[in-house]
């Protein structure tokens, strides 16, 4: 065979090795793409008394209706009355937000005060979460967990704005929604993506989406998903109202003949799940020094403060 024919088998050969390289890289990322996610783990609080899962069964079973009078005041400002208002509007109400164990989370007793009833219900239903999936906290220290949060409301925020003499330094942390995700990867020491996403109603679904996708593609080992809501002020609801103005004359039922519109519910839940197969080292990036580049942020675990960013964790 002459040299310009070796030369063009030689090319032709290449070309197939390239090309069986990258369908097996195609069908590898479409078994990743639906790769089954597994649920090892939850934690919930939500309306009708559910503080368990084995409650929230039972709510399911008995059919029981969750949906109560809207209790709130004039003054934007929660109010718990032996007397039911009169003004026909219907909400999902937790039974308490004010009980907090802010010990045991290592946040002292004036910065407590500051952190949104949200950040608070995220701490307590991912603890039971993690209790719930029977891994030691020993194993997640330092481990690539992630943490993907869905919220949306600032009402315990905007009500401490209104009144500029009791903003401190907790204030911004305590209601940014953003830091909710931040102080559970700093609590835990965890390494993983760290991230609160707000798509309105459909936040916490948004953020399971995202976690089932890090773990598919390996941004995380394990995750810490869910979502917190907590009606503390009529005021989002007033804004909903102009929006809907059926919502002030309609409530939801748990039957869809009974049902008439929509309404608030306050509620939290978290998860922890992982992914059903091991994923390969997908390389390193030369762009990143060597490490797997992914255009997200990942947290620092146990720094110096929630709030804070490390130079490791920049590097990273």
């Amino acid at each position: 065979m002459s040299g310009a024919g070796e030369d063009r088998r030689e090319l032709l050969t290449g070309a197939i090795r390239q090309l069986r390289a990258a369908r097996a890289h195609m069908e590898e990322a479409e078994r990743a793409r639906r790769e089954p996610v597994a649920v090892i783990g939850a934690g919930v609080r939500l309306p009708g008394g559910v503080e368990d899962l084995d409650a929230f069964w039972k709510l399911l079973e008995d059919g029981t209706d969750a949906v109560t009078a809207r209790v709130d005041g004039d003054d934007g400002r929660r109010h718990l009355s032996a007397d039911p208002p009169s003004h026909g509007r219907w909400a999902g109400h937790l039974s308490t937000v004010e009980s907090f164990d802010a010990e045991f989370f290592g946040i002292g007793e004036h910065e407590a005060a500051h952190v949104d009833p949200q950040q608070r219900l995220v701490l307590e239903v991912a603890w039971e979460a993690i209790e719930d999936a029977g891994l030691p906290l020993e194993r997640l220290r330092s481990s690539d967990t992630g943490v993907f949060l869905g919220l949306y409301g600032s009402d315990y925020l905007a009500l401490q704005l209104a009144n500029p003499d009791a903003i401190t330094a907790y204030t911004g942390t305590g209601g940014a929604l953003s830091i909710a995700a931040n102080r559970l990867s700093y609590l835990l020491d965890l390494h993983g993506p760290s991230l609160s996403v707000d798509t309105a109603c459909s936040s916490s679904l948004y953020a399971l989406h995202l976690a089932c996708r890090a773990l598919r593609q390996g941004d995380c080992e394990l995750a810490l998903v869910g979502g917190a809501n907590v009606i503390a002020s009529p005021l989002a609801t007033l804004v909903a109202e102009k929006v809907d103005r059926t919502l002030p004359a309609v409530r939801c039922g748990r039957r869809r003949h009974r049902a008439r519109g929509g309404l608030r519910d306050a509620g939290a839940a978290a998860g922890r799940g992982r992914a059903g197969r091991e994923r390969p080292d997908p390389g390193p990036d030369p762009r990143h020094g060597g490490q797997p580049g992914r255009p997200i942020e990942r947290s620092d675990g146990a720094e110096s403060g929630c709030a804070e960013r490390a130079a490791p964790a920049r590097a990273r």
